[in-house]
């Protein structure tokens, strides 16, 4: 659990609600999904993480937080299905943040059994 986490878990995430109204972002929609995330609350959390992932498709940190989230309660079908989303995108920057998600999600996929759509090497063909 991160710090912001660990600072707002006790307290009600009201200020993040009002920032919604305001300026609503993928940032602040993950954050509350991390919030319920951490409350244990795996219906609110996604609903909050699938919200931030439609607003902006081509974000990967809403889907990979998705994709773990469903993964760790074994809802496998749904989390693959987020999986192979992300690794059909293509993606203009493929920075190490990007590439450490991939291959995340790959590795789990691939412990699984599922290797429908996985692509072990990238685009450029490095």
């Amino acid at each position: 659990m991160d710090i912001y986490v660990q600072a707002t878990y006790n307290r009600k995430p009201t200020i993040l609600f009002d920032a919604i109204a305001i300026c609503p972002s993928t940032f602040i929609f993950c954050r509350i999904g991390d919030l319920f995330q951490a409350k244990n609350d795996v219906i609110n959390a996604e609903y909050y993480y699938r919200t931030a992932s439609h607003m902006v498709p081509k974000l990967i940190h809403p889907k990979y937080k998705l994709f773990m989230l469903l993964y760790n309660n074994e809802r496998y079908e749904d989390a693959f299905r987020i999986g192979d989303e992300i690794m059909s995108t293509e993606y203009q920057i493929r920075g190490t943040e990007l590439l450490r998600m991939i291959a995340d999600i790959q590795d789990l996929m691939h412990k699984s059994g599922n290797t429908s759509n996985l692509n072990l090497t990238n685009e450029e063909g490095h």
